[in-house]
């Protein structure tokens, strides 16, 4: 049996990997482990069956049970009292808080009753308190594992590329890539690391790193960007940056992407105010019984208050809705970064919609013809041309044509950013820009991307092709404009700004040409007003 290999670029160079943690499984073996036993040792107290097994047996079985309750209070139920800890030392109190304390209650006055009273004891509800909790935050964090994604940006990158070394080809992993090394990138390959073009003509497509759908041309001496794919003939490069100090690495490793482990700020506001109300009630209970001198029951109303009110519900919900929640939307193709996200969700007043591949199909383009008939014996010849092109566009026309049956091609010759030519059964075929295939300035309007036909000297037609939009985004935008305030960015250029125009409130801010830098600046500056601005202009310049 052939097992396919499993390859993760951002562990290619690290000597030691890093194995999953399981700690919180062996937390929640051993309080499972430790409660069920204390369940079944706690009988005695439940049922009396004779005063023999009510108090020398029992009497046994409270010592054993306490031997099991130890690992529970003092390594399963550690991440609690260390959560509480910390929230109190940054002066707010968090759900681990009361929680923490009604676990050191609960253990506590165990303790209290079988040493000092001879009596029964609650290690059975302190481990079950201990053992459902961690099971509703592993529930979670599974479930968030389930539907991660390997953010790491190398991960899509070539393990390898050639460096010219001496006028020879030398296979190199991108990690050990130094400045002023020359590599090669070969017809749709991905560049790992900002460099200088030395040779060839570039034509790049920034799909990846801006959304920009179509390639960009780059000329000799020119800076290209790690994240771009070269579409075309081979060119060579200068590495100018090493791997990790690329534009695209810096921009991965800002801070906003970093995952932070978040709990839920909605669980933790009432759990801070829950807890104040629980310690005022205990305390006047406690100031009530003491008053009427009744020592015994001011400990028991003190002790049983803090006890019964613990927020574990509360908790446990909350991890188990959540991690429901992400598995309902992941299966529906919605992935969240953090459970976290979940609750603010409810906070959204302006949502901001990147252009490709979001509100367009990015694999589906829209294109028509306006010229001269196309019949089939002219179709094939220009499917036949077109199929010798890596250029979306080219595909895109292709394909829209439907030829099966192709007609060998002589002479091809392709001009990358401008277009391809060649000869067929006879005839001279020149398909591509205004530039290229009319010698003229290449025109720009609302129908999309232009790519001119022309047989033998003579301008046939001309395809547009238009992105093509999600099915039912009118009606979508229709409905959200009631509720919030939109903005559109894009990493294209303005071609489709009446298209969407024609959809969008007159308000909606739609920016074009926007780099990945300007676009995180654009949702920064939103976050900050916390509401979209529409006297500041500064956006649309």
């Amino acid at each position: 049996m052939v097992y396919e290999p499993h390859i993760v670029s951002k562990n290619l160079g690290e000597v030691k990997s890093k194995n999953y943690d399981k700690t919180r499984l062996y937390k929640i073996a051993i309080a499972g482990f430790c409660f069920a036993n204390i369940m079944m040792l706690s009988l005695p107290e439940y049922f009396t069956f004779g005063s023999f097994i009510q108090y020398e047996i029992g009497a046994a079985f409270r010592y054993i049970s306490l031997i099991l309750a130890l690992p529970v209070f003092f390594y399963c139920a550690s991440e609690f009292f260390t959560g509480a800890w910390k929230s109190l030392k940054n002066g707010f109190l968090n759900i681990d808080a009361p929680i923490a304390l009604a676990i050191l209650l609960t253990f506590g006055r165990s303790l209290w009753e079988m040493f000092a009273l001879n009596s029964n004891t609650y290690f059975d509800s302190m481990s079950g308190i201990v053992f459902f909790m961690l099971v509703g935050r592993w529930a979670q964090d599974k479930t968030q594992q389930a539907i991660a994604f390997d953010r790491d940006f190398k991960s899509f990158f070539p393990i390898a590329v050639n460096v010219l070394k001496e006028d020879r080809s030398v296979p190199t992993q991108v990690e050990n890539l130094k400045e002023n090394d020359v590599i090669e990138i070969y017809d749709n390959e991905l560049i790992p690391v900002d460099a200088i073009l030395s040779k060839g003509r570039a034509e790049v497509d920034y799909s990846f790193v801006s959304g920009e759908s179509l390639p960009v041309i780059k000329d000799v001496g020119e800076i290209i960007y790690a994240g771009g794919k070269q579409i075309g003939e081979k060119i060579e490069l200068v590495v100018i940056k090493k791997v990790s100090q690329s534009y695209l690495t810096n921009l991965w490793n800002k801070d906003v992407f970093k995952e932070e482990k978040k709990e839920s700020l909605f669980i933790h506001n009432i759990s801070n105010y829950f807890t104040l109300i629980v310690f005022i009630i205990s305390a006047l209970s406690a100031a009530f019984w003491f008053w009427r001198g009744e020592y015994v029951t001011m400990w028991n109303a003190l002790t049983t208050i803090l006890i019964i009110a613990c927020p574990c519900a509360l908790l446990l919900s909350s991890t188990l809705t959540n991690g429901n929640v992400l598995r309902v939307l992941s299966k529906n193709k919605f992935y969240l970064r953090h459970p976290s996200v979940i609750e603010n969700l409810s906070g959204i007043n302006h949502i901001v919609f990147d252009k490709t591949g979001t509100l367009t199909q990015s694999k589906k383009l829209k294109v028509r013809y306006i010229g001269q008939p196309i019949d089939n014996e002219l179709g094939m010849i220009i499917a036949s041309l077109l199929e010798q092109s890596t250029h979306p566009l080219g595909k895109a026309i292709y394909d829209y044509l439907n030829i099966i049956e192709t007609i060998p091609v002589s002479d091809f010759k392709n001009v990358p950013g401008q277009g391809i030519e060649g000869w067929i059964n006879e005839k001279h075929i020149k398909i591509g820009s205004d530039s290229f295939v009319n010698n003229t300035a290449d025109k720009k309007d609302n129908l999309g991307s232009r790519v001119n036909i022309k047989v033998d000297g003579k301008v046939l037609g001309v395809f547009t092709v238009q992105n093509s939009y999600r099915y039912g985004f009118a009606e979508l935008m229709k409905n959200l404009q009631k509720i919030y305030t939109l903005s559109v960015l894009s990493g294209d250029n303005d071609a489709e700004a009446q298209n969407l125009q024609t959809v969008l409130k007159d308000d909606t801010e739609i920016l074009f040409n926007q780099s990945p830098e300007e676009k995180l600046e654009y949702i920064e500056y939103l976050q900050n007003i916390k509401r979209k601005s529409t006297n500041d202009r500064r956006w649309a310049e």
